[in-house]
């Protein structure tokens, strides 16, 4: 099973696991939201946070006060909220998720066949970021290492060093 497979049977990736790492920008809610990692739900509820933190902005207040029945509307208020932001870029949202994601694939990595190949799925759907190279297999031959075993357990190594020193807050 690959990772948008788990995702996809768990639904989404679970606004605790994600707040664990930091707070999301709009344009990252919006990002998330489009690539199915995050639900509607989950955007109601950080504009629920936002306003509980003092936020006053009449979008968070809509979004956060939807209905049930209105959860189509999630899309558009987010779209509102992203074009408002200052930095919109999808280059910051990219990689931010692309850290949710590898946090995610670390901490559920025992339930999937090959956590290694869904990385080199990441690589290529992430349009080769340099940020996971040295966790990628085929690029483990620049490491020098005569030894499989070895070269595994240094790329496991290194995946769990990655994985600690993520934080949405260092964008």
């Amino acid at each position: 099973m690959n990772l948008r497979e788990k995702v996809m049977q768990e639904r989404h990736i679970p606004l605790k696991f994600i707040d664990r790492l930091g707070k999301l920008s709009w344009p990252e809610v919006l990002f998330g939201m489009r690539e199915g990692w995050l639900s509607p739900q989950s955007a109601i509820d950080i504009a629920v946070r936002k306003l509980e933190s003092g936020s006053r902005n009449p979008d968070e207040l809509k979004l956060a006060g939807l209905l049930k029945e209105e959860i189509t509307a999630v899309h558009e208020i987010v779209t509102k909220l992203t074009d408002a932001e200052v930095d919109t870029s999808s280059g910051r949202s990219k990689v931010t998720w692309l850290r949710l994601l590898m946090a995610w694939l670390y901490e559920n990595r025992s339930a999937i066949a090959d956590p290694f190949r869904v990385i080199e799925e990441l690589y290529a759907d992430f349009e080769y970021l340099a940020e996971i190279r040295h966790l990628v297999r085929y690029n483990e031959s620049t490491r020098g290492f005569e030894n499989n075993e070895l070269a595994q357990k240094q790329m496991e190594d290194d995946w769990a060093e990655y994985v600690r020193n993520i934080s949405l807050e260092q964008r």
